[in-house]
C-alpha cells in the first residue's frame, strides 16, 4: 500500500535519459481518507520531462490520507526508457520502482497487488507483488534453489571457456547449479547464512570477463506438467557492480534434456527479461508462458555482462506455477540432498586392508541416479566399474577409505 501522509509527500516519475521522440504518458487515482470524509479521486494526467521529475501524485491536504490505487506509465517513445516511480518527502527522495520499457510497454503499480509490467501484446512481463502468502501446494521445481546443498566444493574458480556444462564438466560448487564465463576467471561460492539469513551463491568478478552466467537445467521428467502454463521465477539478488542481469529461459530445441554447451547450443529461447538489479538484496520476479515443447527439459539462466570485479549475489530462486510469486520456503536439507543426488553423489568406499590382494567393495547410491552417472572425481589410480545407476563396484589392489564422485548431469 502505498500512503501520502503529510502535506509534503508527493509520488513523482522520470526517467534517465532524454526522450528520442515522445514524452510517456503517465496515469494515477487514488483517495483520500480523514476523519471526517472519504473520497475518490479524478485520474490525474501528466506526461514524463525527461530527467525532471513530474509530480504524478500530488501531495494531499492537511490531516488527509491520501492512499494510491493505480499507477501506470505507458512507453509512447520509439526506443526503450528507463523509469524512476519516487517518492518525494519534503525533498527527500526515495525510489518505489525503477525499471527499462521497451517501447509500447506498460509499467502498472495496482494497490493490493504491486507492481506489474506488461509487454507491448499485453502479457505479464515481470512483477513485484506484494502477496506473501505460501501457497505449500504450489511446489518450487528448481532443486536446491536455497543453496543449502554444495557436496563437491564450497568455492571454485570458473575457466573462461563455454563449453560448459557436460556429463563430465558440469557444476563447479552448489549442486544442480552450473556457473560459466567468457573473458576471464571468476570464482563462485557458497556463502553460507545465520539465523533468517539465507545461504547464497556469490559470483565474484575478474578481470577481462565480457560475459557470466549461472545457471540450471530440469529434466523433462519434472517439466512435463509445466507445457502451455504460466510459471513465475523468482529470486533476491544484489551486484555491487553492474545494474543489469538477463533472465533467460531455454528448451530443448529437439532432444529431450539435450541442451549443448553455452557456447554449441541445441536449446530454443522461451523468455528473455532484462531486470534493473542494485547493490542492495532484493526480490525480484519475472512471469512467462512456457510452450508445449517444455516436456523436453527447462533451463534457467542469470546472465551477466563485464562482471570484471566486484559480487554478484544470488539467494532463494524459485520457480513455480502461476502468475504470482509466493514466498520462498526452504526445503528440509535431507529433502534438497535426495533430489540433488539423483544428478550428482559424492560417495566414501571402505574396501578393506592394506594387503596385495584385490578387494572389492560394492556401494548403492542413496538416490536413482538419472542416468548410468560418469565417474568423475576421487580414487585416482584406483577402477570403479559402474553398474547402472543404482549402484557400482569398486576394484582395487590396495586397502583404503577412498573418495568417489559420480555424475549424471544434464548435458
Amino acid at each position: 500500500m502505498l500512503i501520502l501522509a503529510t502535506t509534503t509527500d508527493k509520488i513523482q516519475v522520470l526517467l534517465t535519459s532524454a526522450i528520442t521522440t515522445n514524452q510517456l504518458d503517465c496515469i494515477a487515482t487514488y483517495k483520500d481518507i480523514s476523519t471526517t470524509a472519504y473520497s475518490g479521486s479524478s485520474p490525474t494526467l501528466v506526461t514524463t520531462n525527461n530527467t525532471t521529475a513530474v509530480d504524478l501524485v500530488p501531495a494531499p491536504a492537511s490531516n488527509v490520507q491520501r492512499i494510491v490505487d493505480f499507477i501506470s506509465v505507458y512507453n509512447a517513445d520509439t526506443a526503450n526508457a528507463t523509469v524512476t516511480v519516487r517518492i518525494n518527502r519534503n525533498s527527500s527522495t526515495g525510489v518505489l520502482f525503477r525499471c527499462t520499457l521497451a517501447t509500447n510497454e506498460l509499467l502498472l503499480y495496482v494497490e493490493g497487488k504491486g507492481w506489474n509490467i506488461h509487454s507491448s501484446s499485453g502479457l505479464s512481463k515481470q512483477s513485484l507483488t506484494y502477496d506473501n502468502s505460501n501457497i505449500s501446494s504450489n511446489p518450487n521445481y528448481l532443486i536446491n534453489g536455497g543453496f543449502q546443498i554444495s557436496q563437491a566444493a564450497t568455492s571454485a574458480t570458473i575457466t573462461a571457456g563455454t563449453a560448459t556444462p557436460t556429463a563430465s564438466l558440469g557444476y563447479q560448487t552448489v549442486d544442480s547449479w552450473f556457473a560459466y564465463s567468457v573473458g576471464g576467471n571468476p570464482t563462485i561460492a557458497q556463502v553460507a547464512g545465520s539465523g533468517a539469513t539465507p545461504n547464497r551463491l556469490q559470483l565474484t568478478g575478474a578481470a577481462s570477463i565480457t560475459s557470466v552466467g549461472i545457471g540450471q537445467r530440469l529434466e523433462a521428467i519434472n517439466t512435463t506438467s509445466l507445457a502451455l502454463k504460466t510459471v513465475t521465477l523468482s529470486f533476491e539478488c544484489s551486484n555491487s557492480l553492474l545494474t543489469s542481469l538477463t533472465v533467460v529461459a531455454n528448451r530443448p530445441t529437439t532432444t529431450a534434456n539435450t541442451f549443448g554447451t553455452i557456447g554449441t547450443p541445441t536449446k530454443t529461447l522461451i523468455n528473455s527479461t532484462n531486470v534493473t538489479i542494485n547493490s542492495t538484496l532484493t526480490r525480484y520476479s519475472v512471469t512467462f508462458t512456457c510452450p508445449q515443447d517444455v516436456d523436453k527439459g527447462l533451463e534457467i539462466l542469470f546472465v551477466l555482462g563485464a562482471q570484471t570485479s566486484g559480487t554478484f549475489v544470488l539467494s532463494n530462486v524459485k520457480l513455480e506455477e502461476g502468475s504470482v510469486s509466493t514466498t520462498y520456503v526452504s526445503s528440509d536439507f535431507v529433502s534438497e540432498l535426495t533430489r540433488s543426488q539423483r544428478y550428482f553423489v559424492a560417495a566414501t568406499l571402505l574396501v578393506g586392508q592394506a594387503t596385495t590382494q584385490t578387494w572389492v567393495s560394492s556401494y548403492t547410491f542413496p538416490s536413482t541416479m538419472r542416468t548410468t552417472p560418469i565417474r568423475i572425481g576421487g580414487g585416482s589410480g584406483y577402477a570403479v566399474a559402474l553398474l547402472n545407476s543404482f549402484g557400482i563396484a569398486h576394484y582395487q589392489s590396495i586397502a583404503a577409505s577412498l573418495a568417489f564422485t559420480f555424475s549424471a548431469y544434464i548435458p
